[in-house]
Parts: structure tokens; C-alpha cells; sequence
């Protein structure tokens, strides 16, 4: 994550995974700051006695405010945004869309759909080399690293079809491989970053990997996390 220096008292937002692996993003303060860590106090998140919680975090999970959209494109089945959502902004996709400026939204951190008011609804913004990019651009600069990651999987398969099993499916070797760079990726940062989630989501397009499928990985990785 690309940070710029950010003074004291300037708003931000500060990255927290909360024992999950998918980020979310809590508005903050920022109370001091040297090279490599920030000190914030969270605007909506408390400790047991009702204060605002106040935390030394890394340079690298804070980030300045998004800017306010004064217009957001026309929602539709399928697109990536974010929702309000327990205090921090959440990643979700849209499934459904409802009358009364309502839309049934999926959260990448638990795959539960959620109805959600336009008002608590955002577009998905990444703060990339100090400048802001749309989700589509991000996916647009994670290309050559798919491309990498499914040119290894392509030579991955051909390599193990020629020595596996015969009842072995092709299917089985996307899985598999599916399943391998999602634990690399998770295992490198501990958390998977909205970034990394994007490109998982086109890996995901191409190796023909189901939400089902998805949804299963990703509680076998958080059962593996808690154990």
C-alpha cells in the first residue's frame, strides 16, 4: 500500500483485518507520527468503557480520506463496491437492486447478502503510488501479475496431468492451484488485500471457480488460522 506522509490531525483511514482476511477501513485521526508507524484515534470504534480506541498502527495501513463522489455510476448485478457497515467500510458485490434506492449486496468477508440504502454505499477506491484508482484500474495494473500467476498454473496442470492420476479433472487442477495462491497470498500479509482480492476474483473468472467453491476455501483458511 502506497503512502504519502500524512500530518498530525489530518483524517485518514486505518486497514484492519479484525481476525478475519478480508480488510476493513475505519475513519481515524492522526495523533503523531515517525517514519514507520502513526498513532490514530478511530472516530466510531470504542474499547470496553465507551472512549475512542487510540492505536499505534504501521505507516502502511493508513491511508488519506477517500475524496467525496458527488456521483456514483448506476449500480448493477455484479459490480464491487464498498458498504458502511459495523463502523468501517467494507468490500462487497452487488447482487440485486431494489426499489427505494436499496441493494442486496454480498460482503467479501463473510459472503452473506445484506440489504444496504444507496447513502451507505461507496465506490471501491485504491490509494495507489499517491493517487486514487478506480477498482477497474486496479485490476487493469494487476494484469501482467495474472497473467504470470495463470501462465504458472497453465504449466502447473500440463506438468501434473502428465503424471497424475488419470481420475484426476482438469477442474481439480485449477482448484488446486486456485487454492495455492490464495494461501501464498494470505500467508505473505496475513490478511487478503482488497488488491489481491481483485485479482483473485479474475483468477477466479478464468480457472471457472464458483462462489461455492470460493466460500469453501475460504473457511478451510480461517479454520486453518484459528487452529
Amino acid at each position: 500500500m502506497n503512502n504519502m506522509k500524512l500530518k498530525e490531525g489530518c483524517n485518514a483511514e486505518v486497514c484492519r483485518s479484525d481476525g478475519g482476511i478480508f480488510q476493513s477501513w475505519f475513519r481515524a485521526w492522526i495523533i503523531s507520527c515517525n517514519a514507520h508507524y502513526y498513532q490514530v484515534e478511530y472516530d466510531n470504534l470504542l474499547d470496553d468503557n465507551g472512549e475512542r480506541v487510540v492505536e499505534d498502527v504501521r505507516a502502511d495501513a493508513v491511508r488519506p480520506e477517500p475524496p467525496q463522489m458527488t456521483k456514483m455510476r448506476k449500480l448493477a448485478p455484479g459490480h464491487i463496491i464498498e458498504v458502511y457497515d459495523n463502523h468501517a467500510w467494507k468490500a462487497g458485490r452487488v447482487v440485486k437492486v431494489l426499489r427505494g434506492r436499496l441493494f442486496v449486496v454480498k460482503l467479501m468477508e463473510s459472503l452473506l447478502e445484506r440489504k444496504y440504502h444507496l447513502s451507505v454505499i461507496r465506490a471501491q477506491l485504491f490509494w495507489h503510488r499517491e493517487r486514487w484508482l478506480h477498482n477497474d484500474e486496479v485490476a487493469q495494473s494487476a494484469l501482467p501479475v495474472q497473467e504470470n500467476i495463470e501462465c504458472s498454473v497453465a504449466s502447473s496442470s500440463s506438468s501434473n496431468e502428465l503424471h497424475s492420476d488419470k481420475k484426476n479433472s482438469k477442474h481439480e487442477l485449477e482448484m488446486s492451484a486456485y487454492r495455492s495462491t490464495m494461501r501464498a497470498f494470505y500467508a505473505s500479509t496475513g490478511c487478503l488485500t482488497w488488491e489481491r482480492e481483485t485479482l483473485l476474483r479474475n483468477l477466479r473468472h478464468e480457472l471457472h471457480i464458483s462462489d461455492d467453491e470460493h466460500s469453501s476455501e475460504l473457511s478451510r483458511l480461517c479454520s486453518r488460522k484459528d487452529m
